[in-house]
């Protein structure tokens, strides 16, 4: 006479199981905020497809952006190996017609830390306040300068950073950028011949 409880405890198990997968897949996910910080988008207030123009006293340039990314909220897979929230950050991409190129990668996994590139002018910092970029703690410090109110060629811009970078060991394209609240990058200033563009 055939046995039903191998067959019983079997399915028993099965079902046992997958309870306790299911309840390790529901306490496993969590949901992850995605890249917010209403202060970088005050300072970089770039889409994909905007273009910029800039004026010296001999030339035009222009910046196109061609690339912007944000981690998008999201919720991690469960399982016995559940995820933590990563690789929650922001992308900025661009070239100028003079061929000046723009990067900028920001990453908040809790702490904050954004690479600004334009042109070799390199900055690296772990924070970005009211006033700018910045560097804190035991990180390596950056030349800058706030001001409330600046004149660029006759051009008046507020809440700006001018940002300088030595040029003795490096040799950028670009050596001094100024960035302007909700206006992104207003003037550059090349390494040779110093020529200052200006936003217009």
């Amino acid at each position: 006479m055939f046995n039903k409880r191998p067959v019983l405890a079997f399915m028993g198990l099965c079902i046992f199981m997958m309870a306790i997968e299911g309840i390790f897949s529901f306490c496993g996910k969590k949901k992850c905020s995605g890249f917010l910080n209403p202060t970088y988008d005050d300072w970089f207030p770039y889409n994909t497809g905007r273009s910029t123009f800039f004026l010296s006293p001999s030339e035009k340039d222009s910046l196109f952006i061609s690339y912007t990314n944000k981690t998008e909220p999201y919720e991690t897979s469960g399982g016995f190996e559940s995820k933590s929230c990563s690789s929650i950050g922001a992308t900025i991409a661009g070239n100028t017609k003079t061929n000046i190129r723009l990067n900028i990668d920001a990453m908040d996994n809790g702490t904050f830390n954004i690479n600004f590139n334009f042109g070799g002018l390199s900055i690296n910092a772990n924070a970005i306040t009211d006033t700018g970029l910045a560097s804190t703690g035991d990180a390596p410090k950056m030349a800058s300068l706030f001001s409330g109110s600046i004149n660029l060629n006759n051009k008046i811009y507020n809440n700006v950073q001018a940002i300088e970078v030595d040029t003795f060991s490096s040799k950028p394209l670009v050596y001094k950028v100024w960035l302007a609240k909700s206006r992104g990058i207003v003037a550059y200033q090349k390494r040779l011949g110093h020529t200052l563009f200006v936003l217009q």
